[in-house]
């Protein structure tokens, strides 16, 4: 489906929808799924985890922690599409 066809799709099943519970719950996760900041997310972590994904940013940065994609590519070759 392309985007006007998914956008006129929810819209004919909300039209349709008479439940007002699923309706406000419906919302809430649009709202949320719209209006949601990039930086929402990190402030849900919890620490631990704020802390160990911190820490793998860093490492990110050394060389030496790289993988060549070409080495990548033969070690998952069964998974990716030919």
């Amino acid at each position: 489906m392309n985007t006007l066809e998914l956008k006129g799709s929810l819209l004919d099943l909300i039209a349709q929808a008479n439940d007002n519970s699923r309706l406000a719950r419906l919302f809430e996760a649009y709202h949320d799924i719209f209006t949601t900041e990039e930086e929402d997310w990190w402030d849900e972590l919890p620490i631990e985890q704020q802390t160990r994904l911190s820490q793998s940013i860093e490492e990110s940065y050394d060389p030496k922690n790289l993988i060549d994609h070409e080495e990548m590519k033969k070690k998952h070759a069964k998974w990716l599409r030919k």
